[in-house]
């Protein structure tokens, strides 16, 4: 009698280390979770804030664009008066306007295709936050899953050696939920 009490006090012991070990490797995987999750919110706080900073830039250049724009149609309505009092003026004094003409509608031209690249850019880097964002999401969400794997065999198997059916549970919980948790567990055997 004493042998056997001695046995199942010694199998309840081991019982009890193997949880404990079960238990701190979830807690800490749990810590590594909520580390992920506070580094996905900055990184998301980030990525928000750079993204309001390009669609701001965005439409800076789209209002210096729209402004180029006004101004050429400026430039081409005094270009149709030049050719009205070009009867007035000289074929030199003329030809020097135009030359002038010509030189700032190719500034204007330059400065299109500048704010046109400026926009293609910014576009872009939107796209790769996106991406980014997306990665991080999937990352996040391999991060359960991963652990979820690696300690649902450990769970079953100590859950068989104390003689219940325990399974995994699907929603994910803070490290002081599932120490409740095992202690309602614990204390229900």
């Amino acid at each position: 009698m004493g042998s056997l009490m001695e046995s199942g006090l010694r199998l309840l012991d081991l019982s009890k280390r193997n949880f404990k070990r079960t238990l701190d490797s979830l807690e800490e995987n749990a810590r590594s979770l909520i580390l992920l999750s506070i580094q996905w919110k900055e990184i998301e706080g980030f990525c928000d804030s750079t993204k309001a900073v390009l669609e701001e830039r965005a439409k800076e250049l789209e209002a210096m664009e729209e402004s180029l724009k006004v101004r050429a149609l400026e430039l081409e309505a005094k270009a149709s008066d030049l050719e009205k009092k070009d009867e007035a003026l000289g074929l030199e004094e003329m030809e020097k306007r135009r030359e002038e003409f010509e030189v700032f509608t190719r500034r204007i031209e330059s400065v299109e295709k500048v704010s046109d690249e400026k926009v293609k850019e910014l576009e872009e880097k939107a796209k790769e936050l996106d991406l980014k964002v997306r990665e991080l999401q999937q990352k996040q969400r391999g991060g359960v899953t991963t652990v979820r794997s690696e300690f649902e065999p450990l769970v079953s198997l100590l859950a068989k050696s104390i003689g219940t059916n325990v399974s995994m549970p699907t929603k994910v919980y803070t490290t002081v939920q599932l120490s409740d948790i095992a202690m309602d567990f614990v204390f229900a055997e």
